[in-house]
């Protein structure tokens, strides 16, 4: 009897040692969880993508979810095991897809995902050092996660199910105002939405008198779009080895 009892501590031990997951802490990607067991991992996503840049009202890029990794994968790192989530809901992207963007205050930069070219401004770009249109002018590639993340997106919010002119504060103007053009290209799709001097969406106009939370889903959907858009582009390394710009009233 006594033997037995030893027996059944000694399994309960081992179980918890096998099965009992220890908490690691969060990750600084917007709040992903872990917790380690030495059979598994748990691993509570919360990873928000598209952070330098938040227009006010609009929803966030955020993955959560909650995602079990078994030995042996529960010893890799967080990075492994993000290659292994994303492989794991991988959607596939039509091969024609492209995205052109136009935004901007005070002349407007523009992306074309067909051809790569990306421009800082088309307007106002001549300084005191002399630079022209063309010093302001580079080229990018979507990476095939860029492309999956973004077509993620316009898959979701609907994309096609906007007007054409399109001002996601509802009527509301401020000065200075801000463009907003995104056009998307897959399987004979072709659809250009223009926001056209809306709101800037971080001016002190908007944050004084107008409340984000006052926005439609479809509204926080587009923004969602537009932020991420941006987040890609003037993060690059390219982008960044780009001059900075006057600006010349005239």
């Amino acid at each position: 009897m006594k033997k037995r009892i030893i027996k059944i501590i000694l399994l309960i031990v081992l179980l918890l040692i096998l099965f009992f997951p220890i908490p690691l802490g969060t990750y600084d990607d917007g709040g992903t969880r872990t917790y380690m067991a030495l059979t598994y991992k748990i691993v509570k996503w919360n990873r928000l993508r598209g952070t330098s840049h938040i227009a006010p009202g609009a929803e966030e890029d955020r993955y959560s979810t909650t995602s079990v990794f078994w030995f042996p994968d529960n010893f890799k790192s967080y990075e492994e095991l993000w290659k292994l989530e994303r492989e794991k809901n991988r959607i596939e992207v039509p091969e024609d897809f492209t995205i052109s963007f136009t935004w901007g205050t005070f002349g407007v930069s523009t992306y074309d995902s067909d051809t790569g070219k990306l421009i800082k401004k088309t307007k106002y770009t001549e300084n005191t050092e002399g630079h022209t249109l063309a010093d302001y002018t580079t080229e990018y590639h979507l990476s095939d996660t860029e492309k999956e993340d973004l077509f993620r997106l316009i898959t979701d919010m609907d994309f096609g199910s906007y007007p054409d002119e399109y001002n996601p504060y509802e009527g509301k103007y401020s000065s200075p105002s801000v463009t907003i053009i995104i056009r998307v290209k897959y399987k004979g799709f072709d659809k250009t939405i223009s926001c056209v001097d809306i709101v800037e969406p971080l001016g002190l106009w908007f944050i004084e008198y107008f409340s984000p939370d006052q926005l439609p889903e479809k509204a926080k959907k587009f923004l969602r779009l537009y932020n991420v858009l941006y987040d890609i582009l003037v993060n690059s390394e390219e982008w960044k080895a780009l001059p900075e710009f006057e600006i010349r009233f005239r």
